[in-house]
């Protein structure tokens, strides 16, 4: 009875996931379409905050879109979103722990071998360099 008022009134976190409901049985460019609909709607009125998306929602197309607006945007990336050079997406003859890097005038792109035959590719647009930290391999 105590929970009871709680169900009859909804909270701000039931608009957020009201307002980023999927559908299911789209197209896959229409679900590419949504994830970056999501993200703007949900970052719309924010300033001085970073982005940070996981790999439905990064895209090339996003970060564009939101460096408009003045936000940095970190994520993962996908090689399915057709904006990876052909070197990233090779992976026979890759070293474990082998980070490659690739820039543009407004993102760094990674391509990170954790293990054989596996790879993590981040994109960024906040890291302009190549500092990186080497830390002991467990």
């Amino acid at each position: 009875m105590a929970t009871l008022p709680r169900m009859y009134n909804p909270g701000p976190y039931d608009w957020l996931f009201h307002r980023s409901s999927f559908i299911q049985g789209e197209r896959q460019r229409e679900q590419h379409l949504k994830g970056m609909r999501i993200v703007t709607d949900l970052t719309k009125g924010l300033k001085g905050c970073n982005v940070t998306c996981d790999n439905f929602f990064t895209s090339y197309q996003l970060e564009v879109e939101l460096r408009k607006r003045k936000l940095p945007v970190l994520g993962t990336i996908i090689k399915d979103k057709g904006v990876l050079p052909q070197e990233l997406s090779v992976m026979c003859g890759r070293q474990r722990y082998l980070s490659i890097f690739v820039f543009s005038v407004e993102a760094l792109l990674i391509s990170y071998c954790p293990k054989k035959n596996k790879k993590v590719l981040p994109m960024s647009m906040m890291h302009k360099d190549l500092a990186t930290q080497r830390n002991k391999q467990h």
